[in-house]
């Protein structure tokens, strides 16, 4: 039986073609290709917030430069101790260390050290009071050994180049490079060894500990 809808004026038999937006498969293939997109999508914009997160936790701020020898550091932290340690087991000189500053580098900083080239990842700097009860000279350039058990022997002084006379004071600083240093809390205590002479010839190992308040 002829369908009435399906025939012109003429008598002639057409076929009615659907509307492609009513056919329910057509909908089903744009509705596939939004979730896919919709996951592409989100693929792509987690990738990039997760590198992102990655560069902005390897990059660190600089809060400005140290100098060590004639080289300025980039730091991103610093922190100053006042230890107010004093040594008078020495009859010829009480020493004091009056701070304790240090600095974080900003990342592993390659200097050329006097025992060879060395990364630097934070510098240590000691603030020394040399009180003479007698005419002394004292030789700063000498090791530190910190809590971690790393040893340095390279330094970076001023003052103490000249004698020390009897009842004079004389004040220096000295500073030291730190070749492992996550976070400055990481150094809890160092001990200090450094050459003094008095008498003209004798001389005298000191050996200051001290220990840091974080």
């Amino acid at each position: 039986m002829k369908n009435k809808e399906n025939v012109d004026k003429d008598g002639n038999t057409y076929i009615q073609v659907q509307p492609w937006y009513k056919k329910w498969w057509v909908w089903l293939i744009i509705i596939i290709i939004c979730l896919a997109g919709k996951f592409v999508y989100n693929n792509t914009t987690s990738q990039t917030n997760t590198s992102n997160n990655i560069n902005r936790t390897k990059k660190v701020s600089k809060i400005g430069t140290y100098s060590y020898d004639t080289d300025e550091f980039p730091i991103s932290s610093s922190k100053t101790y006042n230890v107010n340690y004093k040594y008078t087991k020495w009859k010829s000189a009480d020493i004091k260390i009056d701070k304790v500053k240090i600095c974080k580098t900003t990342k592993p900083i390659s200097h050329e050290a006097d025992s060879g080239k060395i990364k630097v990842e934070g510098i240590i700097t000691l603030y020394m009071t040399v009180i003479a009860h007698e005419k002394v000279d004292i030789d700063p350039d000498g090791t530190i050994i910190f809590s971690n058990l790393e040893e340095s022997e390279d330094s970076d002084y001023t003052g103490f180049y000249n004698s020390i006379k009897k009842g004079h004071t004389q004040s220096g600083h000295i500073k030291f490079p730190i070749q492992h240093l996550k976070h400055i809390s990481d150094i809890k205590a160092f001990r200090y060894d450094f050459d003094a002479f008095y008498k003209d010839d004798d001389d005298k190992d000191l050996g200051l500990i001290i220990k840091l308040q974080h």
